[in-house]
């Protein structure tokens, strides 16, 4: 299936975002790149920074991060910020 959590990504004119099954638009299409929902959190890039979001849209975690990646076993990610790599939980702390 193309959705995951409830969720499809959508492209249109080289920005991403999110259509729900009815294929009504919940996440604005405005980000340069977006990942599937995970754990109720989506991974998107805007202005070469990365940040997760909600499945309403509202930040996660702040896009201030040079790359995030998903750790698999609970709700914690990986971060690289000004060159150091971090561990925080989707929450943001």
């Amino acid at each position: 299936s193309v959705y995951s959590e409830g969720l499809a990504r959508v492209k249109k004119e080289n920005k991403w975002g999110f259509v729900d099954i009815k294929g009504r638009i919940v996440v604005p299409v405005q980000y340069d790149w977006a990942g599937d929902y995970i754990k109720g959190v989506a991974k998107v890039k805007v202005n070469n920074q990365y940040g997760l979001l909600d499945k309403t849209g509202k930040w996660s975690l702040n896009p201030d991060y040079a790359w995030i990646e998903e750790v698999a076993e609970d709700t914690s990610v990986m971060v690289i910020k000004n060159g150091y790599w971090g561990c925080l939980r989707t929450t943001g702390e």
